[in-house]
């Protein structure tokens, strides 16, 4: 059991090398392009997503920084992030270059389908999720100029919603909670920071309502400006072999499209 756990933990990783490589780097996956110049969502579904797995691969030594990254202000790893050259792909000995390793990658990922249907994909997936929603508050926040402050709390917040809500509907409930709060400042109200801070105390109430009611909630399809990510299409067409926007999951729809079709495979 424990080789298995150890398996699909280097799968997941496989699956997070490849959307990185296939989104952070040029044409020829030979040089890293930096966070500034690749378009909102390019990677993962969210800023703080694309921050938190690139800093997983600077520990697990996927990326390392260059010499170049020594010379830049500030002086924060993370900030560096963001610049183009600061680190170099350290793909395994035996692959000529990050191309060929990017194909072996790939040739990986689509031959393991089990994955799909294990418990320790579907955390990864519910996580994954999680910063749907938090990359349609990061856009909300651009667009309309909102300070909305997205932390562990809120994470998990979303997390527990997904239990039993799709992406899809969690981020219908939070336009409503952005336009209330878009609404409270264009009637002179609240200032920014205020109306900001209204926003996931409102989506929380919404999300007990529609429970307590029973609402029926529209599930919200992408907006072409916030476009699926690489890591995304990886998980749903590559692994699940469907086509979704990303937008479609939950533990109930995983658990009764994935993992009950093959009981065996389950951690």
């Amino acid at each position: 059991m424990a080789v298995k756990v150890l398996q699909h933990t280097h799968i997941l990783n496989l699956i997070k090398q490849a959307a990185l490589l296939q989104s952070l780097s040029d044409k020829n996956c030979n040089n890293y392009i930096g966070l500034s110049a690749a378009p909102y969502y390019s990677f993962t579904p969210s800023q703080l997503l694309d921050l938190i797995l690139l800093k997983e691969a600077l520990e697990n030594r996927f990326v390392v920084f260059t010499k170049q990254a020594e010379t830049i202000k500030p002086k924060s790893d993370l900030a560096k992030l963001f610049s183009p050259g600061v680190i170099n792909f350290n793909v395994p000995e035996g692959s000529r270059n990050n191309y060929d390793y990017l194909v072996a990658l790939n040739a990986e990922i689509a031959r393991y389908k089990g994955l799909a249907g294990t418990e320790l994909f579907a955390d990864f997936l519910s996580a994954v999720s999680a910063h749907e929603c938090i990359g349609f508050l990061e856009a909300s926040a651009r667009k309309y100029n909102l300070p909305i402050q997205i932390g562990l709390k809120v994470q998990h917040l979303f997390r527990t919603a997904l239990k039993e809500n799709n992406v899809g509907q969690l981020v219908s409930l939070l336009w409503c909670a952005v336009k209330r709060a878009l609404a409270k400042i264009q009637m002179g109200n609240f200032s920014r920071t205020r109306a900001a801070a209204t926003v996931i105390p409102h989506f929380e109430t919404l999300l007990i309502r529609a429970k307590d009611e029973q609402w029926t909630i529209t599930r919200y399809h992408r907006l072409s400006d916030i476009p699926q990510s690489r890591l995304s299409r990886i998980i749903f067409n590559d692994i699940l072999q469907i086509i979704d926007d990303g937008y479609s999951f939950s533990e109930v729809w995983f658990r009764q499209n994935f993992l009950k079709k093959d009981e065996s495979v389950k951690l």
